[in-house]
């Protein structure tokens, strides 16, 4: 499983990433990847059918 942090604000979702909600997923039997994406300021970084404004995140959201 992998946990995306959105935030209106500068901080992206990072305080509540993944930390909390960890534990109940692995009880469901997920497994857990260990790098994180946080897109902080969301309202900006996509636009309104969903789409990713900045391909800069791109690099985020793999593992190699």
């Amino acid at each position: 499983m992998g946990v995306v942090g959105v935030s209106a604000g500068p901080f992206g979702g990072t305080r509540g990433n993944p930390g909390p909600c960890c534990p109940w997923l692995r009880e469901l039997g997920l497994v857990a990847i260990f790098w994180d994406v946080n897109f902080s300021a969301v309202q900006s970084v996509f636009d309104e059918t969903g789409r990713l404004r900045d391909q800069a995140y791109l690099p985020r959201t793999t593992s190699s």
